[in-house]
């Protein structure tokens, strides 16, 4: 489709995240002190998967990622005592 006269040109899409590097997945997951099983759990998924993203066999989506830091973050906050 083309642009008509006096029509506005679209904002240009926001840059795509990247998925992270397998030695940052396995580092957040030693830091959470869970298994690669737990750790899968925590992002619905099976250790197996988890495993491969360790190994970088195969990428974790940044979504993924996303939703490990979200879920990762609210664990520990819960865990420090004294602050909410």
């Amino acid at each position: 489709m083309t642009r008509g006269p006096g029509r506005p040109r679209n904002p240009p899409l926001p840059a795509f995240p990247r998925s992270p590097l397998p030695a940052v997945i396995r580092a957040a997951r030693m830091q959470s002190g869970l298994t690669q099983r737990g750790a899968g759990a925590v992002v619905y998924t099976t250790g197996r998967t988890w495993e491969m993203w360790e190994y970088g066999r195969r990428p974790m989506s940044p979504a993924i990622w996303e939703l490990w830091l979200l879920k990762t973050a609210r664990v520990r906050a819960r865990a420090r005592p004294g602050k909410h």
